[in-house]
């Protein structure tokens, strides 16, 4: 998580984001405790960033291919 795209992102994100990439399927978090992280308790009312949000999902669709 070096790239710039990382910079805006806080770290309760970035930690609930690496449960949810666990190799291990046993130590991944399932949904509901994903949904039940600080993150989203936490998670700010702000305007989401278009450009943000594409590159993100530009990385999502290249992670999936490989």
């Amino acid at each position: 998580m070096k790239d710039k795209i990382w910079t805006e992102i806080s770290a309760d994100a970035k930690t609930l984001i690496k449960l949810m990439l666990k190799f291990d399927y046993t130590q991944r978090c399932t949904a509901r405790q994903a949904l039940e992280n600080k993150w989203f308790e936490n998670a700010p009312e702000a305007e989401l960033n278009d450009d943000l949000m594409k590159e993100a999902l530009n990385n999502f669709i290249s992670f999936n291919a490989v």
